[in-house]
């Protein structure tokens, strides 16, 4: 019996070597969204889209189908919503406030703010708000449907990470003519408070954290820092223009504007750049840490790029690609722009 069990089993696997066949990745749907649209906002299994000209939609993106579309003028210019529970709550830039639509289109319920909102991130039960007019954030208790807070910030900093437990705020546009209008470097949540400037790092613009440390990216410069209330160092270089930075298998990512994706691993402290000479918008990964994808709004191109960074797949995606999501190991978000299309991939 044992050695019956050992010859099932080595032909189990000679038959899994012989007949599967490595992952591949194809755009399996394409959904209209509007002519300006320009990021992507995830809940659940819910991407929502809001076009500036004033209608959103909001799609399954499992099913491939859009569940919800408001387009009769209840919102002005929505700049970023998250379907919950069947309410779309969405910020309004054009008539400043917090606006609930139910799951048929209707006005359900509304929070006027004092500032105009321009990005929103949700955490627990709370909503997190940046503003212009003035610049500061709005804190909104989600179940209560009431502002807890309003913090007034001296800069415009429209960026909202979310690490952990944790919202942090970078102090965007500090710096004009090399001369800074201001010295605090990020807002903190958790405290309440700002961790002050001390490198002249200018146009903070993302925030990650690996491990109990802190790391952020300057969008001109392109430099990376680890930081903490009282200290601040800079550990690697990431070209020009930096978009974005995330955590890949221990090491530190980012994408430049002016070309490339760099790779700092927090292991050896060295850096890496691969796709050098293509500009790269935007890149995300999924939660296996098995692929990082890449979009390039220049060339078009959607990027499959492997744990060792080796470049696994290319699609031709077009049509000025401009934001990416990775919701699930499976399936993959891509916005373009200019074809007002929202693209979902699936691996396969």
């Amino acid at each position: 019996m044992k050695y019956n069990k050992l010859l099932v089993f080595g032909i189990l696997l000679l038959f899994n070597i012989l007949f599967s066949s490595p992952d591949t990745f194809q755009v399996v749907n394409k959904i209209e969204v509007g002519e300006r649209t320009f990021h992507i906002d995830i809940y659940g299994n819910f991407a929502t889209i809001c076009n500036y000209s004033g209608t959103v939609k909001v799609i399954d993106y499992v099913n491939g189908e859009v569940i919800l579309y408001v387009d009769d003028g209840i919102i002005t210019r929505p700049m970023a919503g998250y379907f919950i529970n069947n309410y779309l709550y969405v910020i309004d830039n054009g008539d400043p406030s917090l606006k609930v639509i139910n799951k048929w289109g209707s006005l359900s319920r509304k929070i006027k703010l004092n500032a105009k909102p321009i990005n929103m991130k949700v955490l627990k039960n709370k909503f997190y708000i940046t503003t212009t007019n003035p610049y500061g954030l709005y804190i909104i208790n989600k179940d209560l449907f009431k502002i807890d807070s309003f913090t007034e910030f001296p800069v415009k900093a429209p960026f909202i990470s979310v690490m952990k437990n944790d919202i942090f705020i970078p102090m965007y546009e500090n710096e004009k003519d090399n001369i800074f209008s201001t010295y605090k470097l990020l807002y903190r949540l958790s405290t309440n408070d700002f961790i002050m400037n001390l490198k002249r790092i200018s146009y903070p613009i993302d925030i990650e954290e690996n491990n109990g440390k802190y790391y952020l990216g300057e969008y001109f410069n392109g430099g990376i820092y680890e930081f903490w209330d009282n200290y601040q160092k800079k550990v690697a270089q990431f070209g020009k223009y930096l978009t974005n930075i995330g955590i890949f298998n221990n090491n530190i990512i980012g994408n430049s504007l002016f070309g490339g994706i760099y790779v700092y691993s927090l292991e050896n402290k060295s850096t890496k750049i691969i796709l050098k000479d293509i500009p790269i918008t935007d890149f995300a990964y999924n939660s296996s840490n098995d692929f990082l994808f890449a979009i390039s709004h220049i060339t078009g191109e959607f990027f499959v790029i492997d744990k060792d960074f080796n470049i696994y797949e290319t699609l031709k995606i077009e049509d000025y690609p401009i934001d990416i999501e990775v919701p699930t190991d499976n399936i993959i978000l891509v916005l373009s722009t200019d074809g007002r299309v929202l693209n979902i991939i699936r691996r396969f």
